[in-house]
């Protein structure tokens, strides 16, 4: 989808090169805009990801906090069922497998050519993991 998009922006700036009254400096600046604002809205659109990746993690610290009690090491065998836990361990493996899929997709994703510049998925997902640690954080 990114990558029709960024084809998208060829066939406008082929059209200034084309005009003559055009200068090669003021195209430049208009490909170079043109390139950066599309590169930022890739990265907003991608900043969803880390944010449900991040809120996933705290589900996930959630569950293992509150609802899964420590088990002894010694158990006997009458009171097995009773630590098998076995609701919210499956809760717990639906929330890891959500996260999987997520980093998954990022993962495969190909870097997507804006122009000269780049985006890279995968970087994003590190920035964007970084800065919803700090925001946690923060508050």
């Amino acid at each position: 989808l990114f990558l029709k998009l960024s084809h998208c922006l060829e066939a406008p700036v082929h059209r200034l090169v084309q005009w003559k009254g055009n200068s090669y400096a003021d195209t430049q600046q208009v490909r170079f805009y043109h390139e950066n604002s599309f590169a930022s809205l890739i990265s907003s659109i991608l900043q969803v990801i880390p944010s449900s990746v991040f809120n996933l993690v705290l589900s996930i610290a959630d569950v293992k906090g509150r609802m899964i009690e420590p088990v002894p090491a010694k158990i006997e065998t009458s009171s097995l069922a009773k630590y098998a836990q076995s609701d919210q361990r499956y809760q717990l493996s639906l929330l890891e497998y959500e996260i999987s899929v997520f980093t998954e997709g990022v993962t495969r994703m190909q870097v997507i050519p804006i122009g000269g510049t780049e985006v890279n998925p995968t970087a994003l997902l590190h920035i964007g993991l970084k800065k919803e640690l700090v925001k946690h954080i923060s508050v």
